[in-house]
């Protein structure tokens, strides 16, 4: 009877899962990649560079364990500065993605972090990134605050809405391209 009943279900997840790996891949996948040299905010006197690229599906996505999400988000991203307690760098991999629009959200861990201002490897970030589309318009970026590993982790694969204040980028490009163009913030 276990037998039937496992067979039955392992038939039913089958019949399921063709339409939506049919419908999926004819999905494009969200994508972020560039980098850009600015002030940590405007008012500040330290300037950062951020390094990313990051390709996957929506984490709102339905799912099919892990198949359309978690498992074919690809990415890593460096982050470099000065703060006032010292240089920084920090790259690893990305976390999470999500895209909307001309804007997106990424979460990345360190992996490797270096100099006196670094916070310690397995902390992560969540930064955000604006591409204008117009060159004569900068693109701009923003960052939150690092995050040790017990607050980091535990939200490390949800991104929330891109959001700003953004601030102009001094130089680079960011690229960002939304698998759903139909999607836009309000």
């Amino acid at each position: 009877m276990r037998r039937v009943a496992f067979t039955f279900a392992a038939a039913f997840a089958l019949a399921l899962a063709g339409p939506a790996v049919a419908g999926a891949k004819g999905a494009k996948s969200d994508f972020v990649a560039g980098s850009a040299h600015n002030m940590l905010a405007e008012v500040s006197p330290y300037a950062a560079d951020l390094e990313l690229t990051a390709r996957g599906f929506d984490a709102e996505l339905p799912t099919l364990a892990g198949l359309f999400t978690a498992d074919s988000l690809k990415g890593y991203a460096y982050g470099s500065g000065e703060l006032p307690n010292g240089a920084f760098q920090v790259e690893g991999p990305v976390t999470c993605l999500k895209v909307v629009g001309n804007r997106a959200t990424v979460k990345y861990r360190f992996a490797r972090t270096s100099g006196p201002g670094a916070p310690p490897a397995g902390w992560g970030v969540q930064v955000f990134v604006e591409d204008s589309g117009d060159d004569s318009v900068p693109d701009a970026n923003a960052t939150d605050a690092p995050l040790p590993p017990q607050l980091f982790d535990p939200q490390a694969d949800q991104c929330e809405l891109p959001r700003g204040p953004f601030n102009p980028v001094d130089s680079g490009d960011y690229v960002v391209r939304d698998g759903d163009p139909a999607t836009t913030l309000p």
